[in-house]
Formats: C-alpha cells, structure tokens, sequence
C-alpha cells in the first residue's frame, strides 16, 4: 500500500469506524433503555401483586372471622372449656393426695430411721 493510497484511504477508513461505533453505541444505549423499561415494568407488577396479596389476606381474615363466628358453637366451646378445666381441677387435686401420701410414707421412714439410729 502505497503513502497516497493510505492517505486517500484513511479518512474513509475513519468515517467508516466513526460509523461503528456510533452504531455499537446506539445499540449499547437501547439496550439499556430496554432493560430499564422492563426493570420497570417488573417494579410496577411487583407492586400490583403485593397490593392484590394485601386485598386478599384482608378478605381471608374477613372470611376466618366470618366462619369462627358462625361455625364455632359457642355454648360446645364453653362445656368443653369447662370440662377441660374440671379435669385440670381433678388431676391437681389427685397430685395433691398423692403428695400428701408421699410426705406421710417418707416422714414415717425417716421417724422409723431416727428410731434406729
């Protein structure tokens, strides 16, 4: 390649890289602009969806309240809340004789050791 030839040549070469490059760059930009938008878009499905989930979990609690309240018989709760705590009543009041029994036998051992020695 000639001096005159890489002359001519060169600012055809450079308006030809200027156009690259400007093209990659235009690329780059979209690209990002693209990825951006979606970005968006994805922020604002996410928000959607959360304020939907807040919507129902009210209606779910609405709706479990409902049931309880309709569904629960109040007057079965209380015979068996009643009946719970008479057995609890029972139970603490059998522990108690039984302590009381066991008190009586190790008193009586340690009287009959106290005795001996």
């Amino acid at each position: 390649m000639t001096l005159e030839l890489f002359r001519t040549l060169t600012p055809w070469m450079t308006l030809l890289a200027i156009l690259i490059l400007g093209i990659v760059g235009w690329f780059v930009r979209w690209m990002i602009g693209e990825n951006n938008r979606r970005l968006n878009e994805f922020k604002q499905n996410q928000e959607d969806m959360e304020n939907i989930i807040r919507e129902l979990e009210r209606a779910r609690q609405d709706d479990q309240k409902y049931i309880f309240e309709q569904y629960v018989d109040k007057k079965a709760f209380y015979i068996a809340v009643g009946k719970t705590e008479g057995l609890i009543t029972r139970i603490f009041k059998q522990l108690n004789e039984l302590n009381k029994s066991v008190n009586q036998i190790v008193g009586a051992l340690n009287a009959g050791e106290k005795k001996i020695a």
